[in-house]
């Protein structure tokens, strides 16, 4: 059950030292098993006073739940969980130690911090021009968190350099003005595409600009600041002294700073014509949203694993029939565990006939031997409710023979109605953008109204 969670999971005594983890504690903190045991568990995080009184919780009332704590990783990399954790005791009742499940909730943060970016991005309307190209540099070096990232503007054939954050010791500096074919932003600026490159040493790219790898950088990402008549602006860039991939999101986000920092530059251009008739059009859109067991030596530390966990736990014998659930199956579907206890997984009346069809073929699949990926079915709750729910099964084993089957079901629904609404929230502010392109147009003719007016 350890290794089939896809969770960390820790075990540790009264006084804190680990005594056992799972396989995915170790993926998540980039530490060998080897090195996390006999160690302090609260040596991995930011706060230690604030594991303790987690821990102290634990202690005193038996359990803790959605416990939020910041990770640190070997690599010093700083993850974001939640923890669930009850204490386990022998057979005496005396208590032993603590088991504890920890999710990863980085993504979470990240979708988090972004909508907060984006949200920022819309109330800075009518701000000055400075002002948001300094937010756009602080938010892109929070969020896609590089070594190096810059903001260019085009000024004939060259590129000034407006805003830096990072350390460039010189090799580039404030305000200063490079011939834009001598520079990497030269590709983007002619093809006005996007252009990443993970790797600059395993890129014929790094031969024409051989300063890059001079000055210790190895990967780069460079989007165009377009106009509405489709002219090159400048350049919003990220440098990394590793070699790094950006994510499909991560792109976007910069395409969508790219964006405001285009309509600033042009309303700046209008304001600059308009001089005695400007008038400002504010319009703040305001919405927040929350997007969203080690094998035991007794009965009870068995019972603290399987009640723990933060996803349902079913476990079948060969012929699909269910021999065990946990208490999360009532919370998730409403339907009592004990009346599906001993019932086979054909007779599961709150799976449609589609997601039943595709449980009994991938049980049969992993009974034949076959490796069957995690996939999702739908569920109907008791109250009618549908949601979707995340399978990921392995098979139990005993003396090297299959005894069962192992399968972890967790609610994905609140995930990807989270993720529906952050995609809901760009288009939003690319409507916003085009609803401010068509108020900085009627700017446009009333300022000729006026020309027209003091011509007479």
């Amino acid at each position: 059950m350890i290794e089939s969670s896809p969770d960390a999971m820790v075990v540790f005594d009264v006084d804190g030292v680990i005594s056992d983890v799972n396989e995915e504690t170790g993926r998540l903190t980039g530490y060998h098993r080897d090195e996390l045991i006999n160690s302090s568990f609260k040596d991995y995080f930011t706060d230690p006073k604030r594991v303790q009184d987690g821990i102290d919780v634990i202690f005193s009332e038996g359990v803790v739940r959605d416990y939020g704590l910041i990770m640190v990783s070997k690599e010093g990399k700083k993850i974001h969980v939640s923890y669930n954790a009850a204490v386990y005791k022998d057979s005496l009742g005396v208590v032993e130690g603590v088991f504890a499940t920890a999710r990863d909730i980085s993504e979470r943060k990240r979708a988090e911090e972004r909508f907060m970016t984006l949200y920022g991005l819309l109330s800075r309307v009518d701000r000055s021009f400075d002002d948001l190209l300094d937010f756009t540099a602080d938010e892109v070096a929070k969020i896609l968190d590089p070594d190096m990232c810059f903001i260019t503007l085009l000024e004939g054939d060259s590129l000034v350099f407006k805003v830096l954050r990072g350390e460039f010791k010189g090799w580039i500096e404030k305000d200063m003005a490079v011939n834009v074919n001598e520079t990497i932003c030269g590709i983007v600026i002619r093809t006005k595409k996007t252009v990443m490159i993970s790797d600059l040493r395993d890129d014929e790219v790094s031969q024409k600009y051989p300063y890059l790898i001079e000055h210790g950088i190895r990967s780069y990402v460079g989007v165009p600041l377009v106009d509405r008549e489709n002219r090159v602006l400048g350049t919003t860039c990220v440098l990394n002294n590793e070699p790094r991939v950006y994510s499909k999101a991560d792109l976007e986000l910069l395409s969508i700073f790219a964006c405001r920092v285009s309509l600033a530059i042009e309303k700046t251009k209008v304001d600059d014509e308009l001089v005695g008739a400007k008038t400002r059009l504010q319009e703040r859109a305001v919405e927040l949203q929350k997007l969203i067991a080690d094998l035991k030596e007794s009965e009870e530390k068995y019972k603290a694993i399987f009640e723990t966990a933060n996803d349902v736990i079913v476990s079948l014998d060969l012929h699909g029939n269910i021999i065990a659930v946990n208490h999360k199956f009532e919370e998730i579907s409403g339907y009592n565990r004990e009346k599906v206890i001993g019932m086979n997984i054909i007779n599961l009346t709150m799976f449609p006939p589609k997601s039943l069809a595709v449980l009994m073929k991938n049980f049969a699949g992993r009974m034949a031997g076959l490796n069957i990926p995690p996939y999702n079915v739908e569920l109907v709750k008791k109250d009618g409710d549908l949601q979707t729910i995340e399978i990921n099964a392995r098979l139990m084993k005993k003396d090297g023979k299959t005894v069962g089957d192992l399968v972890i079901l967790r609610d994905i629904t609140e995930k990807q109605i989270a993720e529906k609404k952050l995609k809901e929230k760009v288009v939003e502010l690319e409507r916003f953008n085009k609803m401010m392109i068509g108020r900085e147009l009627k700017m446009r003719e009333l300022k000729d109204r006026i020309k027209k007016l003091e011509g007479k």
